[in-house]
């Protein structure tokens, strides 16, 4: 007998298609299936911004390889989906219906005729997240191509996630994000899934090491954007393309060397003028590809290391972009690995929304079933539980919740951790008892706020983020749970501990002096024991510890 798929996109799954099945209107009926369908897709993540902010060059470093059009042609106003596909190639879809299979590079295309192109290449990456590179949205011939991807109400269409890419801290860009705010009803666009990237920020400065400046332009950044993004990050995204992409060629490294064995002063002088220094072919291929300081950054490696060759370039030329770890990667990491759970949430969002188009219509009753699942003042399911703290950042942003800037960055801590240890702010060799009582104690604010708010979004919302915490404090248990279990009838501890242990196991700690009762454990380990017994106390005495507070 085949188990029913369990999570929350199964779950979703399901919920649409029985509603789809159930629906009379065929507009609702579409808008189910397509929600369905969807779940079974890659996430669509968005790439947007003001015309040359850098998108195209952002979208070739996070595919490795230079296949987004980067200069202002006719291929840079049409959207564009890189999507997974076994051989390389461009699907184009004209504005009539009709599509056309190119190669890679195709000129001959006219940006007039064309609804989208579908670029598919084999990079199995793309079988998780389908990257969609949209025009400048201050474009007046493209703009409205893009709000419709980013915004519209297409269920087949819209965007499920958002990198956000800044040129400027802008007024513009506020308002942008302040837009997709907003509209988070229709598309599902809030700081839960939106990333902001500064880029081309060694331009920004005139230092050698444009790194100072540009980490004090993501702080204000961030500070403007405030809960409308989950990240701002900074990145010289031409170096990360080179990087990622391996675009220097045998002749670039030898341009470089030949820099390279110049004094840096002179080189200094060189870099001044760019179009001085441009005038020669070779120096204008570096440019291109490395700009200033990238070029300062090649020529110091090769200073370096005399032996260095294009791929020790391209790797510092990664690490030096702001790509690397800690960087944009983790950006891309973390939409990769919620990829499940940001598709959820975008398609939980989409059924909250049926009410209000479909709520008095014929479906009246079908649609209240789909929306009470999911609605604001319902918890969710079980397998909907990973939503909760992704459900608490987008009342954020939508100032449901109000929070303080601490409770703030915790919330968006718990959000972007990998690890139960990095989600709580503690050391990645935490032990699980650490790891319990940390949460325990993160517990506490939410579960006031719960209780103040009360039965309104900003309470369901903490009570969602109390949810999450406490599962984080269960999980940890439950790896020393086995341990701690063979201390329940353990004949060598006296009866009162392992009573003690019974409760600490049981969640029942009232009238339990947990002091008490990590001394008696700790005064065993002083003796003689088996090994997976001595283990076992060793992990009951250290939840002892931390549940009283007097770990020594």
């Amino acid at each position: 007998m085949t188990r029913p798929e369990r999570g929350a996109a199964a779950v979703l799954r399901a919920l649409c298609r029985d509603g789809a099945s159930r629906a009379t209107d065929p507009d609702l009926r579409a808008e189910l299936t397509a929600a369905a369908d969807r779940l079974d897709r890659p996430l669509q993540l968005a790439i947007a911004g003001a015309v040359s902010a850098g998108k195209s060059t952002l979208i070739n470093a996070i595919l490795g390889r230079s296949v987004a059009a980067v200069d202002a042609g006719e291929c840079t106003r049409i959207v564009t989906w890189y999507e997974y596909g076994p051989d390389p190639h461009v699907l184009v879809q004209y504005t009539n219906g009709d599509t056309r299979r190119v190669p890679l590079g195709a000129t001959d295309l006219t940006a007039a005729d064309i609804a989208r192109l579908r670029v598919r290449l084999p990079d199995p990456w793309l079988r998780t997240v389908t990257v969609i590179d949209t025009p400048g949205l201050n474009t007046v011939s493209s703009e409205d191509a893009t709000r419709a991807l980013l915004f519209g109400d297409a269920a087949a269409e819209h965007a499920q996630a958002l990198i956000y890419v800044l040129r400027y801290v802008q007024r513009f860009d506020a308002d942008t994000l302040a837009e997709f705010r907003g509209l988070s009803v229709a598309c599902g666009l809030t700081a839960v899934n939106t990333a902001a990237v500064l880029s081309q920020v060694d331009r920004r400065a005139d230092e050698a090491d444009p790194w100072p400046v540009a980490r004090r332009l993501t702080a204000r950044a961030a500070a403007e954007l405030g809960p409308t993004v989950l990240d701002v990050t900074p990145v010289i995204g031409l170096l990360a393309e080179t990087g990622r992409a391996a675009t220097l060629r045998p002749a670039d490294l030898e341009t470089l060397r030949e820099l390279a064995s110049l004094p840096e002063a002179v080189v200094e002088d060189l870099l001044l003028d760019l179009a001085e220094f441009t005038a020669d072919p070779a120096h204008k291929s570096l440019v291109d590809r490395l700009h200033r300081y990238g070029i300062t950054v090649a020529v110091d490696l090769l200073r370096c290391d005399p032996r260095a060759g294009l791929d020790e370039v391209h790797r510092e030329l990664v690490v030096r972009s702001g790509f690397a770890e800690p960087g944009l990667v983790d950006v891309v990491r973390r939409f990769t690995r919620h990829a499940d759970l940001l598709k959820a949430h975008a398609a939980v969002v989409r059924l909250r929304s049926l009410d209000t188009r479909f709520g008095t219509g014929p479906d009246k009753s079908v649609v209240a079933r789909l929306v009470s699942t999911v609605e604001e003042n319902r918890p969710l399911v079980d397998e909907l539980a990973g939503l909760r703290a992704l459900a608490a950042c987008a009342a954020l942003a939508t100032n449901a919740l109000v929070l303080d800037q601490d409770m703030t960055d915790r919330l968006f801590r718990l959000v972007r951790g990998e690890t139960p240890a990095a989600r709580l702010g503690l050391p990645p060799a935490a032990t699980p008892a650490e790891i319990v009582l940390a949460a325990r104690q993160a517990t506490r604010p939410w579960r006031q706020l719960a209780q103040m708010a009360g039965p309104t979004v900003a309470g369901h919302r903490a009570q969602d983020v109390l949810a999450t915490l406490e599962d984080i404090a269960d999980s940890a248990l439950d790896q020393d749970r086995v341990l701690i279990e063979r201390l329940r009838d353990e004949p060598l501890l006296a009866a009162p501990v392992r009573r003690a242990v019974g409760a600490l196991l049981d969640g029942e700690m009232s009238g339990v002096d947990s002091g008490q009762v990590a001394i008696r454990l700790r005064a065993m380990l002083h003796r003689p024991l088996p090994p997976p017994i001595r283990r076992a106390v060793e992990v009951a005495c250290a939840a002892f510890e931390n549940l009283a507070g007097s770990r020594p």
